[in-house]
């Protein structure tokens, strides 16, 4: 499920500022929700594009969007000291701390001004539980370090060693048939 969402936004999330793990994180905060890997994809790749003015859809996105952020969210700036905007990851996580400060009627402009009528649900998920994108992170992290590990006692195996001389032959083999029978025409 998650190498379908990140397969289906992974441009728009690189564009947006989120490297590889964040939008792992929020696709997986979503997926656990909504259930639905093929809709999260899609939505955060819209969302990731709503965030920075971009229309999607038709959909008007709110002029002051920047400004009704930081009102219903304690001051939480969607835009670095640059002025270059903060990665989707940031952004959720941001508002998320804010989110259950706001009222019924803060959260629904918001969101619809954030996500679109079509992307609500997704949004919303997020949101709700934003506290989960950190110890979603911080597996990652823990993770990517053990299969680090894992592969490079795997590469420094006996039998990595024989899959890699397999390869090297096979390669070795294929350049040359190539190169004999291009010879022979």
């Amino acid at each position: 499920d998650i190498a379908t969402i990140v397969r289906q936004n992974s441009a728009a999330m690189k564009a947006a500022g989120n490297d590889i793990n964040e939008a792992i994180a929020l696709g997986t905060v979503a997926q656990e929700v909504q259930q639905n890997a093929s809709k999260v994809g899609t939505a955060l790749k819209t969302i990731s594009q709503r965030l920075r003015g971009v229309k999607t859809d038709g959909e008007e996105i709110s002029p002051t969007l920047r400004k009704e952020v930081m009102e219903y969210a304690n001051g939480f700036d969607i835009l670095k000291d640059d002025g270059s905007f903060k990665s989707t990851y940031e952004i959720f996580k941001g508002i998320g701390k804010e989110w259950n400060n706001m009222t019924s009627m803060q959260q629904a402009k918001l969101g619809q001004d954030l996500f679109g009528k079509q992307n609500l649900v997704t949004g919303y998920a997020i949101l709700q539980n934003a506290d989960k994108l950190d110890k979603v992170m911080k597996s990652l992290g823990e993770s990517s370090g053990s299969v680090d590990k894992e592969f490079g006692r795997y590469l420094d195996s006996t039998s990595a060693k024989l899959v890699q001389l397999k390869d090297t032959i096979a390669q070795a083999w294929t350049d040359t048939i190539s190169s004999d029978t291009t010879k022979g025409f």
